[in-house]
């Protein structure tokens, strides 16, 4: 017995292909399919950062500084809050392109990593406690700018 095994990638390029010739069908299907994923994707998204703020701040002891991913994956789609992002926002209205930058507890980074490094060319991040800097550089990883964190208390 002789057993053929189809070709996984001339399969893959032959649907692809179909798709090219058929863009009519092709682009509602696809969007379809992509939007299911987008939705279920942020619903489970959504449902881990609320079990993630209940864990932080419904346990002894509280973190010393606020998840800003908890706001913007579940805090805003759940309650419509927004005050936890005005401060990224309005502080991109005084800065120009190229600008050197004081951030004062500037907690886990999250506002320098999607708000100030589109703008600044150099910061310097002040927090009460060390660690915090620190982590706030490899969690949100400040690439492309320069950066230097100081805590309050060396």
């Amino acid at each position: 017995m002789i057993f053929v095994v189809p070709d996984k990638g001339a399969q893959m390029s032959s649907a692809v292909e179909f798709f090219r010739r058929h863009p009519g069908f092709a682009k509602p299907f696809l969007e379809a399919i992509f939007s299911l994923e987008a939705r279920l994707a942020e619903w489970w998204v959504s449902g881990a950062h609320r079990c993630l703020f209940l864990a932080e701040w419904g346990i002894h002891p509280f973190p010393e500084y606020f998840d800003h991913k908890i706001g913007l994956y579940w805090m805003w789609r759940a309650q419509r809050n927004d005050h936890w992002i005005e401060c990224g926002m309005f502080s991109l209205l005084a800065m120009q392109p190229g600008c050197r930058a004081l951030e004062l507890c500037c907690g886990d980074g999250f506002n320098v990593h999607l708000f100030h490094s589109s703008r600044v060319s150099c910061i310097l991040s002040v927090n009460l406690r060390d660690p915090f800097v620190s982590g706030s550089r490899g969690r949100h990883g400040w690439r492309g700018i320069g950066n230097r964190g100081q805590s309050l208390r060396s």
